[in-house]
């Protein structure tokens, strides 16, 4: 996967993770309070945005994802 491709995220992106499955990633953006999500393209590695971002606290500067049953 390679994520030197533009993409557009929010205003001071200040970490990422990937999910569990390797299917989505998901960036704190800490100037504007919100969580952008994308869906990863399992062949080309190609992010598509999941619309909208996420309401994300106050600042957020990290993310974690978990795995549930």
């Amino acid at each position: 996967m390679s994520l030197s491709a533009p993409t557009a995220a929010g205003s001071r992106p200040r970490s990422l993770t990937v999910d569990p499955t390797g299917k989505f990633i998901y960036v704190a953006n800490m100037f504007v309070n919100n969580v952008s999500a994308y869906s990863v393209n399992a062949t080309t590695g190609a992010l598509t945005s999941l619309g909208a971002p996420l309401l994300g606290g106050s600042t957020p500067f990290s993310i974690v994802t978990t795995r549930t049953q």
